[in-house]
């Protein structure tokens, strides 16, 4: 018997029922009674001090830490560009109008907008895309206060995104040619760049 089964053996002997909901009449007897289901009482103990860890620790984690873990469960890289804010900046100097609080809401070109009621739409982001296979930028947008900036391949989004809370998001890719949004009503927005 291991030591945390004995542990757990001696505090079910201190309560007043067994797991298997036997009365102990004494500790002996709360020992072989708690024998019987020892096996079981841990692993649920166990179960439950995981779920609330997962638990405790999804709620304490900010944005990016949940995008970071995410990234390392797909085994992504997790570094942002050294010249993030210019990449950024041409990035919206090529689809956005101005300087709004949320991109998706002032693009140049007309959109096309995809509205998925069961709030799937990172599932469907390689339909809308013109190549699936290449590297494009993911622009997590954390309540329009910071943008994070990662290149991924874009099979590989919405894998990251589906480990992490819902937040706003633009995927592009490297030349500039078309941009992907999914807004806060959880419709997917795809348009091009502009024409010059």
């Amino acid at each position: 018997m291991t030591p945390l089964m004995l542990t757990w053996i001696q505090r079910a002997g201190m309560t007043s029922r067994t797991l298997a909901g036997k009365q102990p009449v004494n500790e002996a007897n709360a020992v072989v009674a708690t024998e019987e289901t020892s096996h079981i009482l841990v692993r649920n103990i166990l179960i439950a001090q995981t779920k609330s860890e997962v638990t405790m620790n999804s709620d304490s984690l900010t944005l990016i830490q949940e995008i970071l873990q995410a990234l390392d469960k797909q085994e992504l890289a997790r570094t942002e560009p050294i010249q993030k804010k210019e990449i950024l900046s041409k990035i919206q100097s090529v689809f956005i109008k101005g300087n709004p609080r949320a991109w998706w809401a002032s693009l140049i070109s007309k959109p096309k907008i995809q509205t998925y009621n069961d709030n799937t739409g990172y599932l469907h982001l390689c339909e809308l895309a013109p190549n699936q296979e290449e590297d494009v930028w993911l622009i997590a947008d954390e309540d329009n206060e910071e943008k994070f900036l990662f290149s991924l391949p874009l099979n590989c989004i919405p894998s990251v995104l589906d480990d992490c809370r819902y937040f706003e998001y633009y995927i592009v890719n490297k030349q500039l040619k078309w941009m992907i949004a999914e807004n806060d009503h959880g419709d997917l927005i795809f348009c091009n760049a502009p024409e010059l």
